[in-house]
């Protein structure tokens, strides 16, 4: 058929030439569909993680997992991670959540701020002041990194909890 449309004096493309062609084509295509498909897949597992952390927290330390391991660019599955760990009181998940957070993106000065509190649950001032000075460097104007600096220096017990009110009373209501 490729034939039958060739003006005379034009040649066939070989065929291993044109079947490697359509593979690479075909290959481009996937990997278009993948690069689409994938941080979807996971950014539904990230919501279905936190509709249902409260009735399974292993099923959502699970998805968020899967999630994560879909979009290994995002930081998003972590910090649901860190949040919801937060609020069951495992700070060592927390502190690693936030770890795998900032790896991904260290100008969020949330997860910077985040990784600090996770670090002074734990017993480990330095590390939570280190991390309160890289989110201050990132927002020098945030007052919650300086509230929480000021905990951490004095030697009182971060509470996640007061801090998580005050970034939720800044979410306007509609």
């Amino acid at each position: 058929a490729l034939a039958g449309t060739l003006r005379r004096g034009e040649e066939e493309a070989p065929r291993p030439l044109l079947r490697l062609a359509l593979a690479a084509g075909a290959a481009v295509v996937l990997v278009a569909a993948a690069s689409l498909a994938l941080p979807w897949l996971a950014t539904k597992e990230v919501q279905q993680a936190a509709h249902e952390w409260k009735r399974d927290p292993a099923s959502a330390f699970a998805r968020l997992d899967r999630a994560r391991r879909l979009n290994p660019l995002s930081e998003d599955a972590d910090l649901h991670a860190g949040a919801i760990a937060s609020r069951l009181g495992e700070h060592g998940r927390m502190a690693a959540s936030f770890r795998r957070a900032v790896a991904r993106d260290d100008a969020s000065w949330y997860a910077w701020l985040e990784l600090a509190m996770a670090e002074s649950l734990q017993g480990r001032r330095d590390a939570a002041l280190a991390a309160l000075a890289r989110a201050h460097a990132l927002d020098p104007g945030e007052d919650t990194i300086r509230q929480v600096a000021a905990t951490v220096r004095a030697g009182r017990r971060v509470d996640p909890a007061a801090i998580d009110r005050t970034m939720l009373g800044r979410i306007p209501v509609r």
